[in-house]
């Protein structure tokens, strides 16, 4: 057996483990527990299922590194319901996209795709309260025109919140784990005051296109969008674009 079949061997959770692991999984979308909210403490898990302590780290481990819960120590601690969003989706499709050799390319591609559906299905089924929302991503982009990181940080808020708007977990999970993978992977890229008004723009009509619940034009606006995202960095900037991703800027 080579070293890292050995490792592997190690820290692969017991059948045990993982039955737990299972069966915590099951009661955690079985029952109402917001993001942040204590599922139980270890004291009650071990009581719960009856099983070693041992057992149970070894099972919450492996839920840690899903990302679906987290463990917070002290008097008032225990099992933390942990914030369902496409961060740590993100990281493990950039860790093996990088065994793979896998560019930025294939991200944006991929977006082109995902993207243009989920804003179509935004103008069909966002809330009033989502459209509120959206509308105050956007005027946050006009007033910090100029500021670029809080301008970004704006721009990818907008793209985030239209796909939660889509109204189907799955679409917000993959749209924004490309997001996330594309933010930490086009880093150094510069955005002229001139490439963020035209930015702006498109957000714009975009919004526009939602909130007139027209899924058509909403999806051809988004892939015009990110087409264009696509062509100013094959213009400015192709090594970013060509460029394998790595794990580590996704960190």
């Amino acid at each position: 057996m080579t070293r890292a079949a050995a490792l592997q061997r190690q820290h692969k959770p017991t059948k045990t483990a993982m039955l737990l692991a299972h069966s915590i999984i099951e009661e955690l979308a079985e029952g109402d527990h917001p993001v942040g909210s204590i599922l139980a403490t270890e004291k009650q898990l071990l009581e719960r299922y009856n099983v070693g302590r041992n057992v149970l780290r070894e099972a919450l481990r492996f839920l840690e590194i899903q990302g679906v819960l987290w463990t917070k120590s002290g008097p008032r601690g225990g099992l933390v319901v942990g914030a369902q969003d496409g961060s740590h989706l993100g990281s493990i499709i950039t860790m093996q996209m990088q065994v793979l050799r896998t560019p930025l390319a294939s991200v944006i591609e991929v977006r082109e795709v995902v993207e243009p559906r989920a804003a179509g299905l935004a103008a069909e089924r966002a809330t009033m309260d989502q459209l509120v929302n959206l509308e105050a991503s956007v005027e946050e982009m006009r007033n910090t025109i100029g500021a670029v990181d809080p301008f970004l940080r704006s721009s990818a808020e907008f793209h985030d919140l239209i796909a939660w708007s889509a109204g189907n977990d799955l679409f917000r999970l993959l749209t924004t784990s490309l997001h996330w993978i594309t933010d930490r992977t086009a880093l150094g890229i510069d955005y002229s005051e001139r490439r963020q008004r035209a930015v702006l723009t498109a957000h714009e009509q975009i919004y526009d296109a939602i909130r007139s619940n027209d899924a058509e034009a909403a999806e051809k606006l988004m892939h015009s969008h990110v087409v264009d995202f696509r062509r100013y960095l094959e213009s400015r900037y192709p090594e970013t674009l060509q460029a394998p991703l790595r794990w580590e800027q996704a960190l």
